[in-house]
């Protein structure tokens, strides 16, 4: 896949990705399991 001209200027754009967070994490206990820990930080990007 080509690198546009502009982005070896501004460095990569990732504007058009998605993602789909699925926690499936079986922890009945009200502190949050360490998948949600990483569901949070990972959406927060």
């Amino acid at each position: 896949m080509p690198v546009p001209d502009d982005a070896a200027e501004h460095g990569p754009r990732f504007d058009e990705l998605r993602a789909l967070f699925i926690n499936c994490t079986l922890k009945r206990s009200p502190e949050r399991s360490h998948t949600d820990g990483l569901v949070q930080r990972s959406a927060a990007i």
